[in-house]
């Protein structure tokens, strides 16, 4: 069940106890309790602010005229589904309040037929995020810590968008290290966290609050560090907020820090494509060598998995067969060991520049991501004079 925000405009204390029983086990947040409406214009400000994605009107407390007050709600920001509540069932009183503009007309008990209106509204909710339009999104993580994982995220993120010149997003899921942000400079004060704890506000207003400004055409969502997430509710918003980006841009670049963990296999469930980064040290093969079967035990498609070997030492003794060999799926791509570069390049707020070897390297991962094929330099005509 997607998650929900209820306001409840309840006078009658036994109905409300029964509304607060029917939600406490289910992933529904009440934002509004109030008896009744004594200020219009202070509703509506809360309304806005809060954004519920249903109202429940008990009608006894109504003095307007019931379609001017339905009404108001509904054309407030949030625009929430209404839910009339009355002690009577008579067809006239149903009647009126569905014509009225309520969505459902409930009366006591209100226990199971709210938790039937709320999971219908959940899975409506739920289909018109999953049928609008979606762009790609990949993932990068790491066999351990220290494989550069996060470097070579950011570096692809920033030639997806060169390459498509289209809308893209980072999104750092690292919430161990969270270090996205830093390299990538980002000025927001939210981060992923705010995005988890506020699924039942997200849409395009809310998430611009979220996020900071990149580079042009590219955004950043943040993580900070030390944050664990345990809960399954986390878990599933975590997939909500991954589905929901997806809905705003053409291509989402996840960084989802090492390892595996219910972050990783949540995420990886909603994304394309993933690269598991690993260096050639014995650790770093080893782990990646027990990632790499434990997500195919799991199912996990071998086309949708990437493995990158990254940091390869000039002298390296071992080859790409016997990597290959070693860990059972092909190496996609072989990046060379630039830490002086990237050192200077990060000491000075910056990433590496388009022209380096190494980011043309990453180049070619991007171009997998986006099925755009490197531009082949224009032969020159040779000219001949008589």
């Amino acid at each position: 069940m997607r998650p929900l925000s209820l306001g409840m405009i309840i006078a009658d204390s036994e109905m409300g106890e029964q509304i607060r029983s029917c939600i406490r086990d289910l992933p529904v947040r009440l934002v509004i309790e109030e008896p009744k409406i004594t200020d219009w214009e202070a509703l509506v400000e809360r309304l806005d602010r809060v954004r519920p994605d249903v109202v429940l009107l008990e009608l006894d407390n109504v003095r307007d005229p019931l379609e001017e007050v339905i009404g108001k709600i509904k054309r407030s920001a949030a625009a929430p589904i209404v839910i009339a509540v009355h002690t009577a069932t008579d067809p006239e009183s149903i009647l009126t309040a569905i014509r009225a503009g309520a969505s459902e007309y409930l009366y006591p008990p209100l226990g199971p037929n709210l938790h039937k209106a709320l999971n219908r509204i959940s899975n409506e909710r739920s289909q018109e995020i999953a049928g609008a339009k979606t762009g790609g999104a990949v993932a990068f993580f790491s066999a351990k810590g220290g494989c550069g994982a996060t470097t070579v995220a950011c570096h692809v993120a920033v030639e997806v968008q060169r390459q498509c010149g289209g809308h893209v997003l980072l999104a750092d899921f690292d919430l161990d290290s969270g270090i996205v942000g830093f390299i990538m400079k980002s000025r927001s004060q939210y981060t992923l966290v705010d995005a988890l704890s506020n699924v039942e506000r997200l849409d395009a207003s809310y998430w611009k609050a979220l996020i900071s400004n990149g580079r042009p055409g590219m955004e950043i969502l943040a993580a900070p560090a030390g944050i664990s997430i345990r809960e399954p509710s986390d878990l599933e918003n975590l997939r909500f907020v991954l589905h929901f980006a997806r809905s705003q841009y053409e291509w989402v670049v996840v960084d989802l820090g090492r390892g595996l963990s219910p972050v990783t296999m949540s995420a990886l469930e909603e994304v394309d494509h993933c690269f598991l980064v690993s260096s050639v040290d014995v650790p770093a093969l080893y782990k990646c060598k027990h990632v790499v079967r434990n997500l195919l035990d799991a199912g996990y498609s071998r086309d949708r998995l990437h493995l990158v070997m990254n940091r390869i030492p000039r002298n390296t003794e071992i080859t790409k067969g016997e990597i290959e060999q070693m860990l059972g799926v092909p190496v996609a791509f072989q990046l060379p060991d630039e830490q002086a570069s990237l050192y200077e390049a990060y000491s000075a707020g910056q990433l590496l520049p388009a022209t380096h070897s190494l980011t043309r390297r990453m180049g070619e991962i991007a171009r997998l991501i986006t099925g755009i094929p490197e531009e082949k330099p224009s032969k020159r005509r040779l000219a001949f004079f008589g």
